[in-house]
């Protein structure tokens, strides 16, 4: 009850308002004694008022802003925006404030402000934002403001003509190892795979122990698990084709901010297709929103950066269930691929990881599965990690807070 009491009393006690109540308070005091110099004061105290009511307005007039900023950037990187203030008045203008707003930056850095004391013909500065979140951001309008010259009276004008638009792309983190191989079959894409216990120093799964088998490769602690020994797999690879499918339902977005599991989705398949091209391989990315995501197999620097293009603009704001955007998917597919798929399960439930889909197709599935309750309930301790099922599937489970980075960095 008293921070209400005190808002309201924040509200009412402004600068404003205690001169027009002071300028009240003389005139009854000077219509009741008389006095010329009350009046004098009361004069004076009008004119006062008058000027700090009307000098605002003309402070704005004839002022217009325009802002130049880069056309793209990475999630993180710090920017200026650069902003011109033209007086086409004959006069010069005071005490004026520029405000601009950018939404891709951080809540309470969102809204910066430039201070102008004097205005003569033009005027130039830059604000510093840093990027927090991917997406095409429209920053502005800039706003005009002034009360000069008593600070009485707070006028502002919004310069609607003055956005500009800029896109950001999500920063991709450092992969060390994915597993690409396709199990027994021979990727259609240019591609040599071949599982090798012990073949090279590129973990892929595991399996029973066979006569020739290196010591060196025993997996014990499975060893242990299962009463007999387990060996670990590798693999040699030199180039297959990976397809990144997002989940863009309107109902598999949890979160807030770049705290979701959208935001988390789009990142690791920055990620996941840095790596992949880096290693030479072709990647696909696709999706189901409103508008449909597809960026067609290739691989490249150039692809890499039309992949990002598409990563930087997608909303969850689609009908079709992930369920029915693989069977969709599949259509595009090449058998023998990997295909990496984002589990964004309904709040209380495991999630979906069913792999009967791809029983008539010699497809690789990896699922990244995101704890939808760890995004609407951040207190939690869990971590996240890779682990492989029994039919040697890539499962790797993310929770909100992960450091991304060490979780697809495991093996």
């Amino acid at each position: 009850m008293f921070r209400s009491l005190q808002h309201e009393m924040e509200r009412y006690i402004t600068l404003r308002n205690s001169f027009i109540a002071l300028t009240a308070i003389v005139f009854l005091i000077a219509w009741n004694r008389g006095i010329t110099l009350l009046y004098g004061m009361l004069a004076m105290l009008v004119a006062i008022t008058v000027i700090s009511f009307i000098a605002p307005y003309f402070m704005l007039r004839g002022v217009n802003a325009k802002q130049t900023a880069p056309e793209k950037l990475y999630e993180g990187d710090e920017f200026f925006v650069s902003v011109d203030v033209i007086n086409q008045n004959k006069l010069s203008r005071y005490m004026i404030e520029i405000w601009d707003h950018f939404p891709g930056a951080a809540e309470n850095e969102q809204n910066h402000m430039a201070f102008i004391p004097l205005l003569k013909k033009q005027f130039s500065s830059n604000l510093k934002y840093t990027c927090d979140r991917r997406g095409l951001h429209t920053l502005g309008p800039i706003t005009l403001k002034s009360d000069f010259p008593m600070g009485v009276n707070h006028v502002q004008r919004t310069l609607n003509d003055s956005t500009t638009t800029t896109l950001v792309y999500p920063r991709a983190f450092l992969i060390e190892f994915f597993p690409y191989i396709s199990g027994d079959y021979m990727p259609q894409v240019g591609v040599n795979a071949v599982a090798l216990a012990g073949g090279s120093d590129v973990f892929f799964g595991v399996r029973e122990y066979r006569h020739g088998d290196s010591p060196r490769h025993i997996h014990w602690p499975s060893s242990a698990r299962h009463n007999e020994l387990i060996v670990k797999e590798y693999e040699y690879i030199t180039a297959t084709e990976v397809t990144l499918l997002l989940d863009l339902h309107k109902e598999a977005d949890h979160g807030e901010g770049k705290h979701s599991t959208l935001e988390y989705s789009v990142k690791i398949a920055a990620s996941i297709a840095r790596h992949a091209l880096d290693q030479g391989h072709h990647v696909r990315l696709l999706g189901y929103g409103k508008a449909c995501v597809h960026v067609s197999v290739s691989s490249g620097e150039l692809h890499y950066q039309t992949i990002l293009e598409a990563l930087a603009r997608v909303q969850a704001d689609g009908d079709v269930p992930y369920r029915q955007a693989i069977e969709n998917a599949l259509s595009h597919v090449h058998e023998s691929g990997v295909f990496v798929l984002f589990d964004v399960p309904a709040p209380k439930s495991k999630g979906q990881g069913d792999l009967s889909t791809f029983g008539n197709f010699h497809i690789k599935p990896v699922w990244v599965k995101l704890d939808t309750d760890s995004f609407l309930c951040p207190v939690q301790l869990k971590r996240g990690g890779a682990a492989w099922n029994n039919d040697s599937t890539p499962i790797y489970t993310v929770y909100n807070g992960d450091d991304l980075e060490k979780v697809f960095s495991l093996s």
